[in-house]
């Protein structure tokens, strides 16, 4: 169905000119990502923006050390600290070598890891590396993104097409032989996921779209269960944005913003202790210990962070925070970032690892927290799912509002930004302020921009797993309706956009967003606004959907330079 021009699905049929862009192959498409990329290069060597790459990659390294955090976890002998959102750092005990992988699982005999052999394309191979050993003595790919031992199996998740995980498998944990097959999902809009539950216990789930089925696994069997408490009955509950950690009523920590994570390596083999991992955007990450005593203690003590958070609200009740240097007292600019997707919490934990040069050049970062993310209840996540994704847009464009008129900022001075599902957001805020007359500056990376043919192609990975999130056009009026509306690639199509700066990152490895959708848009909007503020697209070759952790410094200099020099543009 792909590179089809004509897309009929019985009841519409509709004509895309651009559709060969699809195959993303040929002369044709090298040629066009060619010039994409040598557009980007040219205007980073204007004098602009190179006086303040020498200056912002210090800056970027900087906030990058600032945000490090040292190992706390423990699997068995492994010590294991988070880098950014998905990656993970883990090492033994014993040794300095250090390994990055997606998830890490150890005990007195080794570590069973898995990490992407395919260049950011997620393409996941789970090692076993016994104790104090440098390689792996067995792998097996494809496999899904986690892992678990018990006694003498491994389990993991098998997958068929590209980032389905419908299977799970288990293995002899110290050869890689003995395969068994324990369950296959047959539904292609449920996809299955291992959990590491407490009490040693391993669960198995089936997704479809934050909804749960919980299985839990024993004997290479299954059996059903209800949702397993957490370890000592921990829960961590959100509230437009801001987190608490209870145990039952009793508050043990509480953050205005930010994210805090539970050692589940420790939580599942029923450890006398847990640490605790509390990252905000305004401070340094804390690390806590827990007892299953009830006594919580914070391991170091808070270092400076030169940053402060001040709350806002719209009137119509969506909250956000601004995280700016400490004695600021109004930005200079502000970098306002949304996302409201999937019922995912907002990742507020990174403004120095990401925006670092910009913070310290008077830039306020702001994070808002809307209806279809997981910063609240799980009804204010699925209230804009499909046909209220609506819902998002408005709440984040008022909450634009309200830091313009806050701080009396011009449009010039703002700039918004989202990735991968937050460009539909940024698509849709575009589509009603086109003008530039509310913001000034765009910054979206490996967007999800060509929504109706992406919803309406199945062979793409993602498109059935996701019918319920954004909607099934092929078989529902009312859905072909709301993303034929709301798709960015579509609106694209004539809209003017002079006034308004837009930069868009994406990845040629990307197998959740594919490249072309961005190099769709970004032409399209180019083709109806060829004269006025620059449309640039920067193509990175040799990774995926997630910037790796050896890219982060030069990464966010680059952004950082390109950003501000957006905002300087009237």
């Amino acid at each position: 169905m792909t590179a089809e021009p004509v897309r009929d699905i019985g009841y519409a049929a509709w004509y895309d000119p651009d559709a060969w862009m699809e195959t993303m192959d040929g002369p044709r498409w090298h040629t066009l990502v060619k010039s994409e990329n040598k557009r980007v290069a040219d205007y980073a060597k204007t004098p602009e923006v190179l006086k303040r790459l020498t200056k912002f990659n210090s800056l970027a390294e900087r906030g990058h050390v600032l945000s490090q955090i040292s190992p706390n976890f423990k699997s068995g002998p492994v010590n294991i600290s988070p880098i950014g959102s998905i990656f993970i750092r883990w090492n033994f005990e014993s040794s300095r070598s250090q390994h990055i992988c997606r998830d890490v699982f150890g005990d007195s005999r080794g570590a069973w890891s898995i990490r992407d052999v395919g260049d950011g394309s997620e393409l996941y191979q789970l090692d076993y590396t016994p104790l104090n050993k440098e390689n792996p003595i067995w792998s097996l790919k494809p496999v899904g993104q986690y892992t678990v031992v018990a006694g003498q199996r491994c389990y993991y998740l098998g997958v068929i097409k590209k980032l389905w995980y419908n299977e799970l498998w288990s293995c002899n944990a110290l050869t890689g032989q003995n395969q068994v097959l324990i369950y296959k999902e047959l539904d292609p809009e449920i996809v299955l996921e291992i959990v590491r539950g407490p009490y040693n216990k391993i669960y198995m789930t089936q997704e479809r779209s934050q909804d749960l089925i919980w299985w839990e696994v024993k004997d290479d069997k299954i059996i059903q269960a209800t949702e397993p408490e957490g370890w000592n009955k921990l829960r961590i509950k959100r509230t437009k944005g801001a987190s608490a950690l209870k145990k039952e009523n009793k508050t043990l920590i509480n953050i205005p913003a930010g994210q805090i994570t539970v050692d589940e390596w420790s939580a599942h083999s029923n450890e006398s202790a847990l640490n605790i991992l509390v990252e905000q955007p305004h401070q340094a990450p804390r690390w806590y210990r827990y007892t299953n005593t009830n006594i919580i203690t914070a391991l170091e003590e808070p270092t400076k962070s030169g940053l402060k958070l001040v709350e806002g609200q719209t009137t119509n009740g969506t909250r956000y925070v601004l995280v700016s240097k400490e004695e600021l007292q109004k930005p200079s600019n502000v970098l306002v970032i949304g996302y409201g997707a999937y019922g995912m919490p907002t990742r507020t934990s990174y403004a120095r690892a990401m925006w670092n040069p910009l913070i310290e050049e008077g830039w306020a970062i702001a994070y808002t927290f809307l209806p279809g993310g997981g910063d609240d209840s799980e009804e204010y996540a699925k209230q804009a799912r499909r046909t209220g994704r609506e819902k998002t847009i408005n709440s984040f464009l008022e909450c634009i509002h309200s830091i313009k008129n806050t701080y009396n900022l011009h449009p010039r001075n703002i700039v918004i930004y989202g990735r991968s599902a937050g460009g539909l957001l940024i698509g849709g805020s575009i589509q009603k302020y086109p003008d530039g007359s509310l913001f000034g500056g765009v910054f979206t990376e490996v967007p999800y921009l060509d929504e109706l043919r992406t919803t309406t192609n199945t062979s793409l990975p993602l498109t059935q797993l996701e019918y319920n999130e954004f909607g099934d056009p092929s078989h529902r009026l009312e859905d072909f309706l709301s993303v034929g509306l709301l798709s960015p690639a579509d609106a694209a199509v004539g809209l003017k956009t002079p006034n308004i700066f837009i930069y868009v990152k994406t990845a040629i490895n990307d197998s959740q967003v594919y490249t072309y959708e961005s190099v769709k848009w970004i032409k399209r909007l180019r083709e109806a606004s060829p004269t006025g503020l620059p449309k640039i697209l920067k193509v990175n070759y040799n990774i995926g959907h997630f910037t790796p952790p050896n890219l982060l410094v030069s990464s966010s200099a680059f952004d950082c330079a390109i950003l501000d020099t957006m905002a300087e543009k009237k």
